[in-house]
């Protein structure tokens, strides 16, 4: 039998475009640093790695208290991702905000502890800025505890791996050099012209005008190779200032 090649070839390249058409996502929004929000059922991460979504305290509302354009849903970076409640909504200045980020420590030595059950631990990913970091002090410890005793513990020091989610006279920058830790920016916006921001207020509808955004710090877990990782504790060490946790995401291979 004679086979047509040319044929062969168009036939291949329509399957190739269903198949890829059948694979891709549907972005709703693109937000500032290069994210893609995608829908709450969509799980999908970088080859051989699952992300597992850590519930983390929830005291305030992102939308109403700090950010008013921070997405909603499963927020995908270039490298990790997260997921952002948009309910309960009770809280915020108004009450009827979607609960989703914890920013209650109440000074040095405050601690929350989230535990889990995430075997082959890789990576761990955090959304975190502060409110009035000092430049070089360390305002926090976050540390990941493994089912065999192993633990490691990485600091969070201002304008190194954490800093001030508005623009203004407090660390701003993200130098890097903390050992096991990668920040980087994963969210900005300007107040008024692409978001409103509740800098100085706690209250996005009063709050400074100016740069706002949003951090991401990426962990190496290789210290707890072989083990499943049981708590993740995240400690306030400065009085001075406060952590603000909105995600967090264990990755495992």
């Amino acid at each position: 039998m004679e086979t047509n090649f040319v044929s062969g070839m168009r036939v291949l390249a329509t399957l190739a475009i269903v198949v890829l058409a059948g694979c891709s996502n549907v972005t709703q929004a693109m937000p500032p640093g290069g994210a893609t929000l995608l829908s709450a059922g969509d799980q999908s991460q970088h080859a051989e790695s699952t992300a597992h979504y850590v519930k983390i305290p929830t005291t305030d509302s992102i939308q109403d208290d700090l950010i008013s354009t921070f997405p909603e849903g499963i927020y995908k970076l270039k490298h990790g991702s997260f997921s952002i409640p948009s309910k309960p909504k009770k809280c915020g200045y108004s009450d009827d905000g979607a609960c989703n980020f914890y920013d209650s420590f109440s000074g040095s030595g405050a601690q929350i502890t989230m535990t889990t059950a995430i075997a082959k631990p890789a990576t761990a990913y955090t959304l975190m800025n502060a409110y009035s970091p000092q430049p070089n002090q360390q305002l926090a410890t976050i540390e990941f505890v493994g089912s065999g005793g192993a633990k490691v513990t990485f600091a969070l020091i201002g304008g190194k791996d954490i800093r001030d989610f508005y623009d203004g006279s407090f660390a701003d920058t993200l130098s890097n050099g903390v050992p096991g830790v990668i920040a980087r920016n994963v969210f900005h916006c300007v107040d008024p012209k692409t978001c409103l921001g509740a800098g100085g207020t706690g209250n996005v509808h009063t709050g400074e005008q100016g740069k706002y955004r949003i951090d991401e710090q990426q962990y190496t877990l290789s210290a707890l190779k072989g083990q499943t990782l049981k708590k993740v504790i995240v400690t306030d060490t400065y009085g001075g200032s406060t952590p603000i946790l909105l995600g967090l995401t264990i990755e495992s291979r």
